[in-house]
């Protein structure tokens, strides 16, 4: 009842009609999410370290008008109203593609893939590169698994000399803005397109990055969604590779595509120190950055 409260205040100070049903869709230690009277989706930030990535995705939808993404009807950054930072956007009235993936024909399937291509080119804009920042977040994720005492000396030292070897990767890369966060989990399947969503990790970065999350849930889509069937993922990194040759054909793509795997291994090592794939890609496959 006391969320049914609160709500009701956040919709008054909008100016909204009062909600009428509130269904809670996520709840977790980052944020709570309410879907309302089918219309809406209020998304609360419990987590204050992820106010800067928020903050990111209301800074795009206020600059941003596409047609496929949700429409920002109102938010708060001042926790006037509560102690926390909440937006409110448009429903988009589909399924995430997790849930009708394994349904679609083969001829349906390229069709999403080439649409969501399209969307991804046209979210490209280019930029300045700043191939820094990439080495100031891997050291800060070593740093953080250095504390917490799961990496051996050696292990140490290939890290830091590894910390040493990005920016060079990175000369001549292509950056501009990207979403940072692609996977079925944020595509919404809907008989009016594709929409994307959760733009919290929208930034500046190499355009290449795009396909970090995006190759990893194709590899390995259990992890991303249970229950699903890796074969049904097989084609879609040869797809992107295939038809947006002028990013992923870049000399140091699959270089690049190692270091955001040594980047997001790292960020979890300290949580899964045993976990095999964590351990081979940082430990292992590394070595082929190193030579």
């Amino acid at each position: 009842m006391e969320e049914i409260k609160t709500i009701k205040q956040i919709f008054r100070y909008h100016g909204l009609d009062q909600p009428t049903t509130v269904h809670r869709i996520n709840t977790g230690f980052n944020r709570a999410v309410f879907e309302i009277d089918d219309k809406y989706v209020l998304k609360i930030c419990l987590n204050p370290e992820k106010e800067d990535g928020v903050k990111r995705e209301i800074d795009f939808y206020l600059n941003n008008n596409y047609s496929f993404t949700p429409k920002l009807i109102g938010f708060n950054t001042t926790k006037n109203i509560l102690p926390y930072i909440y937006t409110i956007e448009s429903k988009q009235h589909g399924q995430n593609l997790f849930e009708v993936w394994k349904d679609l024909t083969k001829e349906e399937k390229e069709q999403v893939l080439r649409e969501l291509l399209s969307i991804i080119k046209t979210l490209h804009k280019r930029d300045n590169p700043n191939p820094e920042e990439l080495t100031n977040l891997f050291n800060n994720y070593l740093n953080q698994a250095i504390r917490s005492n799961v990496l051996k000396p050696d292990q140490i030292d290939q890290m830091r000399n590894l910390s040493q070897r990005i920016i060079p990767y990175f000369q001549n890369t292509q950056f501009g803005f990207i979403h940072g966060d692609i996977h079925f989990n944020n595509i919404i399947y809907t008989k009016d397109g594709l929409k994307l969503i959760d733009f919290e990790s929208s930034r500046i970065g190499p355009l290449d990055k795009e396909f970090d999350t995006l190759f990893r849930m194709a590899r390995d889509p259990d992890s991303f969604s249970k229950g699903q069937n890796k074969e049904d993922y097989e084609g879609i990194i040869d797809f992107f590779i295939e038809n947006y040759p002028e990013v992923c054909g870049e000399e140091n793509f699959q270089n690049h595509l190692l270091i955001y795997d040594c980047i997001n291994s790292l960020r979890w090592i300290r949580l899964y120190p045993d976990y095999p794939r964590y351990n081979d890609i940082l430990f292992e496959q590394s070595k082929k950055l190193l030579k």
